[in-house]
């Protein structure tokens, strides 16, 4: 979709009922990449649609940034909420960042690369509000380091190398913070989100009054954002500030998750003249190779294989990673669901995971997790989290995130003065019903040529509004004399 001319769009065909969990673009071969968390691929193609390859099977990348220098596509694997390097033709893999056995409930939402400075972002919410934080780590997964803390659930995060700054996102309180990279150099003195000098309050200019901000961009000074409660995406002018918000793009666009951004003139002006050690030909890595400045770089080796002479790679079985538990493909999907009407909740039924593991027996795992397959959920977003840990201490965690949504109509359609109707339901909320009725009682009620009766029923339909939005087209008619 051109920024300029958000009307002219190509759809990429993606296959049916994929559940495509993130997307991102290569700059350089202006290819595509997405993942699939039904499927657990990694994908990749032209803009077109064409040359549909697939890059990794077995990993579900809930989000993915690429190297814009070496094509490298790190990844969130959120069943195990590890950090992965990947080579752009998917040929070798390496963990970078396993998580702290000290720090428990570690769920990582987004990640972003500091192209310049050789870091690696990321958001992590820990599973419960008030506890989520930001880290950072070098591009090799050396000097992991904690850069803010206690924030309230952070997900979104990106950065822009033209402001020269890191953008991340309270998601549900739609408060994006704008931290210059320049306060970033060396050793983080404070953690708090009080020392970040920037803050873009959306939450008094959005016409809704719940958000959950899943993804934010940045282009020509514009940051573009996608609410998971509006299924749009909407921007507004960094200079003018968060009033000058707008939607973006056509209305029929449904149920938005991710943004990405391809510009050639961010290339050129930014990205082109950042070096790019990995480039040089004086000495090539046999796997991956990463930089860790303008100067330097490090050759990594794929999981199971041992780096010998600096660049070359051998395979070692002492090296090779136990596999963690499995669930297939039995995790159930995310799920959208609309509140019961007149009412702020409803009700979620789910199939618990079925586990396996190559070493340890499914009744020897163990397992954390509801006991209950059904629940009455509010209004909101919540999470519902099995977890599986074998005899070796290695686990995998099932997510089954559910949004519970409601939405208002305005408020009822004016009356003209031959009718009367009795009053809503319950307001304007969704499922609320009215009866009309005719002032008259000698008269009954006519819509269209086919339809009379005593009384018509409106009811709020949530997002599309009144079932009946115009009572013009409702007329009184005479009770003919039998």
């Amino acid at each position: 979709m051109e920024s300029e001319q958000p009307s002219n769009y190509n759809i990429v065909p993606t296959g049916h009922r994929n559940s495509i969990a993130s997307v991102s673009v290569d700059m350089n071969s202006r290819q595509l990449y997405w993942s699939e968390k039904r499927t657990k691929k990694i994908k990749r193609a032209l803009f077109d649609g064409s040359r549909i390859n697939v890059l990794s099977t077995g990993k579900h990348a809930n989000s993915m940034t690429i190297d814009p220098q070496t094509g490298n596509v790190f990844l969130v694997d959120d069943e195990h909420d590890t950090i992965m390097v990947m080579s752009h033709n998917g040929n070798h893999i390496k963990t970078i960042m396993q998580p702290s056995p000290s720090l428990n409930g570690t769920d990582i939402r987004m990640i972003t690369q500091d192209v310049k400075n050789r870091y690696l972002y990321w958001t992590d919410t820990r599973g419960e509000e008030g506890r989520g934080q930001v880290w950072r780590m070098r591009l090799d997964g050396a000097d992991r380091e904690l850069v803010f803390d206690n924030l309230n659930w952070p997900h979104a995060i990106t950065i822009d190398h033209t402001r020269d700054s890191l953008f991340f996102c309270e998601a549900k309180d739609a408060m994006i913070y704008e931290m210059p990279l320049s306060r970033l150099v060396g050793t983080i003195n404070s953690t708090s989100s009080q020392s970040i000098p920037l803050q873009h309050d959306l939450s008094g200019h959005l016409p809704r009054l719940r958000f959950y901000i899943l993804d934010i961009k940045v282009h020509d000074n514009f940051l573009y954002f996608v609410d998971g409660k509006s299924s749009k995406v909407e921007r507004f002018n960094l200079t003018e500030g968060v009033a000058s918000v707008t939607r973006f793009g056509p209305p029929e666009f449904f149920r938005v998750t991710n943004i990405a951004v391809l510009s050639t003139s961010y290339v050129a002006d930014f990205i082109a003249r950042i070096p790019s050690p990995c480039s040089s030909n004086s000495m090539t890595c046999g796997h991956l190779c990463v930089a860790t400045s303008d100067s330097r770089r490090k050759c990594l080796c794929a999981d199971g294989y041992r780096l010998v002479y600096g660049t070359a790679c051998i395979f070692d079985t002492s090296l090779v990673p136990n596999i963690p538990p499995s669930y297939g493909n039995t995790c159930q999907e995310d799920a959208s669901l609309w509140v019961d009407s007149c009412s702020d909740s409803t009700i979620f039924n789910w199939t618990a995971p079925v586990w396996t593991d190559d070493k340890t027996s499914s009744a020897a795992l163990t397992k954390v997790g509801p006991s209950e397959t059904s629940r009455r959920l509010t209004i909101g977003d919540h999470v519902i989290t099995y977890t599986a840990t074998d005899a070796g201490g290695l686990s995998t965690t099932c997510r089954i995130r559910v949004t519970v949504r409601t939405a208002l109509c305005p408020p009822p359609p004016a009356l003209h003065n031959q009718l009367s109707a009795t009053p809503t339901l319950c307001g304007n909320q969704f499922g609320s019903t009215y009866v009309i009725f005719c002032k008259d009682p000698t008269k009954v009620i006519e819509l269209g040529v086919n339809r009379r009766g005593e009384n018509i029923t409106n009811r709020c339909q949530g997002e599309e509004g009144w079932l009946l939005d115009d009572l013009h087209q409702v007329t009184c008619l005479a009770i003919s004399p039998p």
